[in-house]
């Protein structure tokens, strides 16, 4: 299951309009059917306005709701499916994957940073017993992981700041071993 950080503590303030997006993602994230109280608890959002936004969501087929636990729609599968062919970047990355896993020997994925974390589009996977963790379409926080590191030491120093400070806020030691890594993957 990935566990997000809460998304009040992991994002700057969220726009009203943006909020049905914010309980979307967590839903979508959150790996298993999830309840009202969580998701309360991960958006910061009062209940009765998670209430509003789960509505339309229901209702256009993005969410669906069972025994009051909340899990990703059948809208979700036609999203899925129009992203896979229709991605410009999955369809240009595909035949230069598959020639590096070729070369290599090893899993090949690609990443990108969405929302302070790392989800993955594609994976082409190794013929090794011993596999890539990530596969197509999960995602968890930039600061965890060697492939979400990876990501995280490219992006602009200013925006690796910031998510580097909502995910381990507080935490120095960590925060100052997690910049030693970044370090060291820049080099």
């Amino acid at each position: 299951m990935n566990s997000p950080a809460p998304a009040h503590l992991a994002q700057p303030a969220v726009a009203t309009s943006e909020r049905s997006l914010m309980v979307l993602s967590v839903i979508a994230r959150y790996g298993k059917p999830i309840a009202v109280r969580k998701l309360k608890e991960l958006t910061g959002l009062p209940q009765s306005t998670l209430y509003r936004h789960l509505l339309p969501l229901k209702k256009w087929g993005l969410v669906q709701e069972q025994d009051n636990f909340y899990a990703p729609g059948p809208l979700s599968v036609q999203l899925a499916w129009g992203f896979d062919h229709t991605s410009y970047l999955v369809s240009n990355a595909q035949p230069e994957m598959l020639q590096l896993a070729k070369k290599c020997g090893e899993s090949v994925g690609l990443m990108v940073a969405v929302n302070d974390q790392v989800t993955c589009l594609d994976m082409v996977d190794s013929e090794q017993s011993l596999r890539c963790s990530f596969s197509k379409g999960r995602s968890h926080p930039l600061s965890r992981g060697a492939s979400a590191k990876a990501v995280l030491a490219h992006l602009p120093q200013a925006m690796a700041e910031n998510i580097v400070e909502r995910q381990l806020h507080g935490k120095d030691d960590d925060i100052a071993r997690l910049h030693g890594e970044l370090a060291a993957i820049r080099s």
